[in-house]
């Protein structure tokens, strides 16, 4: 491999003077004439910059930790696509740890004594490999605090809420999405909307239902606590909460995820029940199969993609400045209202 000494020595300059001509620092210092020659010759002789070399000298590798709880969660690859989009756009490598949390202890592993454990070994894992800075990448938002306070290193959480003043949080703005979603209804002549919920305890729950009670409020619509069915993230949640609703004489259905309205169409078509034409349907999350269902669902699109990029950018940016305090800091991303056939005028 051809060194910079080498370099220097062909064009009789000093070492020096190719080392900033090559880092692009040797524009004033040096004449046209020579930076014309010591890039020449550097091709000429295939210089490769050693860039191992050069991070150990800024004491950087210039690799992000990627900690994920579980890649099968749904939206967890579109984030890791964003966040590698940004690291080939700045030149940063990655090194990803999958606990498969949802895999091998459930849904509910934040619960379990495995989980912290599990994560801490993860993180001492990255640190080792002197990652520059940790993304966490959760499987259900959620306050968490499990990254130590003495990482020594940026950190960002993605997806969740990190409970800490060192590092940011990037989350979906639920509230928004699902005020979003029921006033689709609303613009659609809709007054008797109900909801159908993830689970009880979800900050997902609280957050679209504070956004469900906030869009009826804004349209002067009493809200009516009968029709809020609580059920879980389950198609069959879906298809046991419509037939709770339909008895409640609704004309529009939010439902908080694409999979609990997957099983609103379930309990429409046994019943004979046209989706959107006798009641309408919202779903969220903007799955690929919404588009699928028939009559196309209506639903609110994250911008996880978007998400993963900006926690990236955000971690980069704090590994350059090398800030040691950090404010509290919740990065919030608006959804999309992705209008389709579900919803429909309300017959007069």
């Amino acid at each position: 491999m051809t060194t910079i000494r080498e370099i220097a020595a062909a064009c009789n300059v000093s070492i020096a003077t190719v080392s900033n001509i090559l880092n692009g620092n040797g524009k004033r210092k040096a004449s046209e004439r020579t930076q014309k020659l010591v890039l020449e010759k550097a091709r000429e002789l295939n210089y490769t910059p050693n860039l191992v070399a050069k991070n150990l000298r800024l004491q950087r590798t210039k690799t992000l930790g990627i900690l994920i709880e579980d890649m099968t969660v749904f939206h967890v690859p579109y984030v890791v696509d964003g966040i590698t989009e940004y690291c080939e756009n700045t030149g940063y490598g990655q090194t990803h740890v999958d606990l498969r949390l949802c895999s091998k202890l459930g849904n509910d592993y934040f619960r379990k004594k495995e989980f912290a454990q599990s994560v801490q070994n993860a993180i001492s894992e990255l640190a080792a490999k002197q990652v520059d800075g940790l993304l966490y990448i959760t499987s259900h938002e959620r306050v968490l605090k499990c990254i130590p306070e003495d990482l020594g290193i940026p950190a960002v959480m993605v997806y969740g809420y990190t409970h800490s003043s060192r590092y940011p949080s990037f989350v979906i703005n639920d509230r928004k999405g699902a005020c979003d979603a029921v006033t689709a209804a609303i613009k659609k002549g809709h007054r008797k909307i109900g909801v159908i919920t993830g689970e009880k305890d979800s900050i997902h729950t609280r957050l679209r239902l504070e956004g469900y009670r906030e869009a009826l409020e804004d349209a002067a619509i009493s809200v009516r606590e009968e029709y809020i069915v609580y059920g879980s993230w389950s198609r069959e949640a879906g298809c046991r909460c419509a037939e709770i609703l339909c008895g409640q004489g609704v004309t529009a259905i939010f439902c908080m995820s694409d999979v609990i309205a997957g099983g609103v169409y379930d309990y429409f078509h046994s019943h004979d029940i046209c989706p959107g034409k006798d009641i309408s349907i919202v779903g969220y999350d903007d799955r690929e199969f919404a588009s699928y269902l028939y009559p196309a669902l209506t639903s609110i699109r994250m911008p996880l993609r978007e998400l993963g990029m900006k926690a990236c950018q955000i971690l980069i940016n704090e590994i350059r400045e090398r800030k040691e305090e950090k404010m509290v800091r919740v990065y919030e991303a608006n959804p999309l209202l992705i209008e389709r056939d579900s919803v429909e005028t309300v017959p007069e």
